[in-house]
């Protein structure tokens, strides 16, 4: 998986069109709120078909922590 086709779904998936790097911390964008995990469970289930539960996503901190939860088998 590409890091940049990555960081350009997040930000798609959290429509803000702020810069995002892996370690952005996610808690630093008003877009991650309850609104923005359910459009990230999507985006993982639509882009990757990797579903993802809503506590593993309350669980991280940064953009690179996102990407470890898609890489985790």
């Amino acid at each position: 998986m590409e890091t940049e086709e990555f960081l350009q779904n997040v930000k798609k998936a959290l429509q803000t069109n702020k810069d995002i790097d892996l370690n952005t911390n996610l808690l630093d964008l008003n877009e991650w709120d309850s609104l923005g995990m359910v459009s990230m469970v999507a985006m993982f289930d639509e882009k990757y078909g990797k579903k993802v539960s809503f506590q593993k996503l309350m669980d991280v901190d940064t953009v690179n922590d996102l990407q470890k939860i898609l890489n985790d088998d």
